[in-house]
């Protein structure tokens, strides 16, 4: 079956990974989900279940969970689930995984079971920690869970020092080593270490889909969201230095990390297109 049949039912199509994306659609057996390829041709299905499938951080692998309720990846080149891939047991035993997972839980629990004032922080990755101090212009009242999660986030090297001052709602790594995205009075930007703007804080929300360094995909681009409102923003496609490379006209861009395709969503349909923006196949033709 191809995708195109169902056109109408189809709720999402992902980016693409090694040659297959992954979707989520309904027709008469119920809603359920998949893999598609670059055809638009559904090359494995399965029944909509809870937990449902989910992007994984690795480019061959889809992440689910088993009937125990433990975590399994689904092996997009041979659509077999394994229980942990290589490439798992080598991240999970990096530094920088032990960082950005096993210390950010310490920190959060240490910040709730000890005064108000205490940073809670999180890695952002080998050189960068997200840290966050209480907002005292909240209106929270003292002692109270709001008073905990209003909080101001800056970014600071692994020594200590200030890189970002704690003034933003939120911060991230941003495609380029020391850029970050960052949240201000309910805009996003993105600044350098020396505090000068990448790209104007001007938009509703900005993701940074970080590509595979030795792939051939959409490396490290930004999809950002025009307006104030997130829900009902129209998105576009920026590059590493704020070029737009695709108009503020789509619902949904998806940038594939390991392949020159982009999944994108306009006026209600789906198609797959090459960075130049020419269709490589629109669902419903």
């Amino acid at each position: 079956m191809n995708i195109r049949e169902i056109i109408k039912d189809v709720e999402y199509i992902y980016y693409f990974s090694c040659g297959v994306a992954f979707f989520r659609a309904k027709d008469e057996r119920g809603r359920y989900q998949g893999l598609i390829d670059k055809t638009g041709e559904i090359v494995w299905d399965i029944k909509w279940r809870t937990p449902a499938l989910r992007l994984s951080a690795f480019p061959n692998y889809i992440k689910t969970a088993n009937e125990k309720k433990e975590w399994i990846y689904l092996d997009v080149r041979t659509l077999e689930f394994v229980t942990e891939p290589e490439c798992v047991r080598a991240r999970e035993s990096s530094r920088a995984w032990r960082m950005a997972h096993d210390a950010p839980k310490a920190q959060f629990i240490k910040g709730i079971e000890t005064p108000f004032d205490v940073p809670m922080k999180r890695y952002l990755n080998e050189a960068y920690i997200a840290f966050a101090v209480r907002d005292r212009n909240s209106g929270a009242e003292e002692g109270s869970i709001a008073a905990l999660l209003q909080r101001k986030w800056g970014v600071q090297d692994l020594e200590g020092k200030e890189v970002l001052p704690a003034i933003f709602e939120d911060v991230d790594m941003g495609g380029k080593e020391k850029h970050f995205v960052v949240e201000y009075d309910g805009l996003c930007g993105v600044m350098d270490d020396k505090q000068k703007w990448i790209i104007p804080r001007e938009y509703a929300d900005i993701i940074c889909y970080k590509g595979n360094g030795d792939t051939n995909g959409v490396n490290d681009h930004y999809v950002a969201f025009i307006g104030r409102d997130k829900t009902a923003s129209m998105c576009g496609l920026l590059d590493k230095d704020g070029q737009v490379l695709l108009p503020f006209e789509y619902e949904n861009i998806f940038p594939s990390p390991t392949e020159q395709l982009i999944t994108v969503q306009q006026a209600g349909q789906w198609r797959v297109i090459n960075p130049k923006g020419e269709t490589v196949f629109e669902i419903g033709k």
